[in-house]
């Protein structure tokens, strides 16, 4: 068994994220998300929030054990308390090779769409994303094209990656929600989430955990990705890296 996954180590990291925020603190750039964590209990100073253990400890124990990622057929939905790895598309890149001439070029939303199409017909794929991204669309509303390439072309659950403004965040639920039916079904069965990058060292960018807000208000389930880079955005040692790693999400 690695040994990451014994028990007293998993407990011995939390605790040291833990006292990470709560001694050292997270930088927000959003005097929104400040405010909010100013209300539930957190110490500010500038831009740093110092939160105190048993607050993080109180959310994490509101948060559900289990639910369900949806789909627009529901045979493809994915139940997240089962003990399963659900394998999914990835990417975003800005270049593709050309399917045709086999010549790198900038990706486009048809791009998109062909993945989609592919990823939804693999058996091994349970979830569609953009593996690429609609440089061939205005810039402000990119991730509505790459949400839309997705989901005209899939039925599984769909996961965007590169929603940086609460505006943008808005554009996509408006259009999740033409495709569920309305806002209260997409808050019922949410048909696509969204995951969102820190800035490592401990830093959490404000478009994008506006854009964050925006989607939990919408019931839109949200996830973190901790860009640590270990030696150089977070300590030498792997315990380290975790812990810091673990503080962020």
């Amino acid at each position: 068994m690695n040994p990451l996954f014994d028990k007293k180590i998993l407990e011995k990291i939390h605790e040291k994220s833990l006292n990470i925020i709560e001694e050292r603190g997270i930088k927000f750039h959003s005097r929104k998300a400040l405010s909010i964590l100013d209300d539930a209990g957190a110490t500010i100073t500038g831009e740093i929030a110092r939160i105190p253990g048993e607050v993080i400890e109180s959310a994490l124990e509101k948060a559900p054990e289990s639910f369900i990622l949806a789909a627009q057929n529901p045979e493809f939905d994915l139940d997240l308390g089962e003990e399963k790895t659900h394998l999914s598309l990835d990417g975003c890149a800005a270049h593709v090779l050309d399917f045709d001439t086999g010549k790198k070029r900038a990706s486009s939303k048809k791009d998109i769409e062909t993945m989609a199409t592919i990823g939804n017909y693999l058996e091994e794929i349970d979830i569609i994303s953009p593996m690429v991204s609609a440089q061939d669309s205005f810039k402000g509303a990119r991730p509505l094209h790459e949400l839309d390439g997705c989901l005209s072309r899939a039925e599984k659950h769909v996961v965007t990656e590169s929603t940086v403004s609460a505006r943008e965040a808005r554009g996509q639920i408006e259009l999740a929600a033409a495709v569920a039916g309305g806002k209260d079904k997409l808050r019922k069965r949410p048909i696509f989430s969204n995951f969102i990058c820190t800035i490592s060292p401990l830093t959490q960018d404000k478009g994008g955990i506006e854009a964050g807000l925006e989607f939990a208000r919408a019931g839109i389930p949200v996830g973190f990705y901790s860009m640590a880079t270990t030696g150089v955005t977070s300590p030498v040692t792997l315990a380290g890296t975790l812990a810091v790693l673990n503080a962020e999400v």
